[in-house]
């Protein structure tokens, strides 16, 4: 079962971070990753169904982003109809990722102005991203949810696909900014920004680098 843990990170409002982060196109070869377009083309021709584990009051956010991006949503509680694949863990640190991953013994991805994601061997940096993903609830979870999408095409893959995951978000919500003028109108534009991403266009976008 493909485990990918996201750590909350406190600084997450802080939009200093992601201009001093430039694209290292080695840096996500260098974690198995050959290309968040060609993991969002097989999601929408897949359409896997990933289970919403996160709390009522965002789900509905999340299964939106899920459908939007081209995956199908689940929520189930009753006993016994799922199983946990996931860790969360609250930190004040900015980027606890690669302690944090060797010690839950799953890939983390520390969402904040400039996030984090590791595998306990190796933390890449994700610059992709917007201030205005922190002025409205469930973006977190949101990105919870799109890391599982993006898990159901890569199983065996972890640390791509939460790099991918958070590419794609990071890169939706630059779009939806632009669209935007507060936090009402960012949140509708978010959606139609994650189903308008590009499988062509969106590698060419990605922000990664090594930490």
């Amino acid at each position: 079962m493909t485990r990918i843990a996201r750590v909350l990170s406190l600084a997450s409002s802080d939009s200093s971070g992601s201009a001093r982060v430039q694209a290292d196109p080695r840096a996500c070869a260098a974690a198995g990753c050959h290309g968040t377009g060609d993991s969002l083309r097989r999601i929408r021709q897949s359409r896997p169904l990933v289970h919403q584990i996160t709390n009522f009051v965002v789900m509905n956010e999340t299964a939106n982003a899920t459908l939007a991006l081209g995956a199908l949503p689940v929520m189930a509680h009753a006993p016994g109809r799922w199983a946990p694949a996931a860790a969360s863990v609250t930190s004040p640190a900015p980027r606890p990722a690669g302690s944090a991953a060797r010690r839950l013994g799953c890939v983390v991805a520390v969402t904040g102005p400039v996030d984090a994601v590791s595998d306990g061997r190796t933390t890449l940096r994700v610059a992709n991203g917007h201030p205005m993903l922190a002025t409205v609830s469930g973006t977190g979870c949101i990105a919870s949810a799109i890391s599982g999408c993006f898990a159901a095409v890569n199983p065996t893959q972890p640390l791509r696909a939460a790099v991918e995951a958070l590419v794609a978000l990071g890169v939706a919500g630059e779009d939806a900014a632009e669209h935007s003028t507060g936090p009402g109108s960012f949140h509708v534009a978010l959606y139609d920004a994650l189903y308008a991403l590009s499988p062509d266009a969106i590698d060419e976008r990605a922000r990664v680098s090594t930490a």
